[in-house]
């Protein structure tokens, strides 16, 4: 399988990334990113790439992807608004449509978020750009699509630029693993998830915490 990823250097990507690699059933991943990433690997391919709303010079690359695992995103705090919906929506229509044109038969799964609505009345931001982008990414006609809709996401790879904030929630993580078992994921147990839904493990478009932790430990 040939993996084309976005993100690699967030907590799901970095993480996602490492198990993509380790995994003999994926023969290359080529991960997308605006700026070099730390990681080497024989089958790994790094590909620098500044404009996300413009796919077109990487046809080539989506022509020979059998799955994109579209990682790359942003805090809605991180970033004014606009800014946002253009990281969260914008890029991943662009790429999105990109693909179908490329090639009609890859998968697309698309990291999504817990709160994620579709109807767009949630109060988040968060909550109605990701589920706007759920909602047209769902109106492209891709044959095999997913969105990924993991709680927090616990990091476990370390990132020497962690927030204040992320670096806090490593000491609270023990807490909320005892209390809310349903919605907290490990990053790599989602990288699992994610290729093992890419290798077509379920049928289910839309993948909540507990299908994701069902999909890591190869439940099915």
């Amino acid at each position: 399988m040939r993996v084309l990823l976005t993100g690699p250097t967030g907590t799901a990507g970095s993480a996602t990334l490492l198990v993509l690699l380790a995994d003999p059933g994926v023969t290359s991943v080529t991960a997308l990113s605006r700026r070099p990433i730390d990681t080497q690997h024989e089958k790994l391919r790094v590909v620098l790439h500044d404009d996300f709303t413009d796919p077109a010079p990487l046809a080539s690359l989506l022509a020979e992807t059998d799955a994109l695992l579209w990682c790359l995103g942003i805090g809605q705090n991180d970033v004014p608004e606009a800014e946002y919906i253009r990281i969260t929506y914008d890029y991943t229509l662009a790429f999105a449509r990109a693909l179908l044109v490329a090639n009609p038969k890859a998968t697309f799964i698309f990291l999504s978020g817990q709160g994620s609505d579709p109807t767009e009345r949630s109060r988040a931001l968060f909550g109605r750009i990701k589920g706007r982008t759920e909602r047209a990414v769902d109106g492209l006609g891709l044959a095999r699509l997913h969105h990924a809709r993991p709680g927090y996401i616990h990091p476990t790879t370390e990132k020497p630029s962690r927030k204040a904030l992320e670096r806090f929630s490593m000491f609270v993580e023990p807490l909320f693993r005892a209390l809310f078992p349903r919605h907290m994921i490990d990053a790599d147990q989602l990288g699992r998830a994610l290729l093992a839904a890419a290798r077509g493990a379920t049928e289910e478009r839309v993948l909540d915490n507990v299908a994701l932790q069902r999909l890591a430990a190869g439940a099915p």
